[in-house]
């Protein structure tokens, strides 16, 4: 017999989902912790990661493994997110089970980049990144490429032996890498490839389906308009095409445009404060900060649908964010003024 629990995650229905979400949303660590935190040190971080909601994970790198606090609250946080996330999905309704994997795509995004600057350059580091696991591929997936693939040949191989079709748009994106050497090309034919997955599954029309579309866009927004700010600066990296499929800025609009200003004119990206003075990096996180700010958001915007979970998840990728920056920048022995500029303000 079903219990009233499994009835309402059954179908369209986002209430329990999102009843869960907002009990959970009240963990969240606040702007401010991170900014008192920044006067303190490592070993007083540690003291309250024992009593965080990351504790059982914090723990079990005690038990387990003799690395350093540092490291311990970097595989803690990796670990909880994902557990998080991994724990959203199996509270989703039907469709948002298939909607959730969509706008996890940033795992995928963020594992096949690591994976793939791996092999462009000849000084990759030799530890593997914290992976994100709650994507199409698994982080097991990647660790797995990392460390038994010792040339991208092999690392096309372990792709295609998966077969499954986000490892396949990374093998793809791998051989363009390996045929051309260049990186940028090889990145956007992964991010295109994960794109057409995503898509692929957008079968219905509604006001959830339309939300996870404007998402996507917007990713596509921003790859494009960092591509455009390396081409405008006369970046010879970066003679890659634009994406089709965003938001707010057709190839064309991005082709003719010739000042920032003209670019993000009437769309929801000029309030960003860019320049064209702006260094690459600075660009990257203005826009990203920008994008936060839209999926958090919607956590009012779409009460009663995917919206809940979309901001669930970019606040949590800020707290995983805004922790491993203050770890790095305590450990690093950081003044907690050059920590505090450090920190994602959202």
């Amino acid at each position: 017999m079903r219990s009233w629990k499994d009835t309402l995650t059954f179908g369209d229905d986002y209430g329990y989902l999102n009843a869960r979400l907002g009990g959970e949303w009240g963990y969240f660590y606040p702007y401010s912790f991170f900014y008192g935190m920044a006067d303190k040190n490592l070993e007083e971080l540690e003291q309250i990661f024992l009593s965080s909601p990351y504790s059982s994970h914090y723990r079990k790198e005690l038990a387990t493994s003799e690395t350093s606090v540092l490291e311990r609250i970097k595989r803690s946080m990796a670990a909880g997110s994902a557990e998080k996330f991994r724990k959203m999905k199996n509270w989703s309704p039907e469709e948002g089970k298939i909607l959730m994997p969509i706008i996890s795509i940033r795992a995928d995004i963020y594992n096949g980049r690591a994976l793939i600057r791996k092999y462009h350059s000849d000084r990759a580091p030799v530890t593997a990144p914290k992976w994100h696991d709650y994507g199409f591929l698994g982080g097991d997936f990647f660790d797995e490429i990392w460390r038994e693939g010792n040339h991208v040949a092999e690392a096309i191989e372990l792709c295609y032996r998966l077969g499954s079709p986000a490892a396949l748009a990374l093998s793809e994106a791998l051989d363009v890498l390996q045929s051309s050497g260049n990186l940028a090309m090889a990145e956007r034919n992964y991010l295109k490839g994960l794109l057409s997955i995503c898509y692929g599954s957008l079968k219905r029309k509604n006001d959830n389906y339309a939300l996870v579309e404007d998402y996507l866009g917007r990713t596509v927004d921003l790859w494009n308009l960092l591509i455009w700010f390396r081409r405008n600066s006369g970046d010879s990296a970066f003679p890659v095409e634009y994406l089709d499929g965003g938001a707010f800025f057709p190839v064309n609009r991005l082709e003719e445009s010739k000042t920032i200003k003209s670019l993000l004119r009437h769309t929801p990206w000029m309030e960003a404060s860019i320049s064209e003075e702006d260094r690459h990096s600075e660009v990257g996180r203005i826009l990203q900060d920008k994008f936060f700010r839209w999926q958090i958001s919607q956590r009012r915007k779409s009460f009663m649908g995917i919206g809940v979970a979309m901001a669930y998840m970019a606040r949590q990728i800020v707290e995983w964010r805004n922790m491993e920056l203050l770890a790095v920048g305590l450990a690093a022995e950081l003044s907690p003024e050059r920590i505090r500029t450090l920190l994602w303000k959202i």
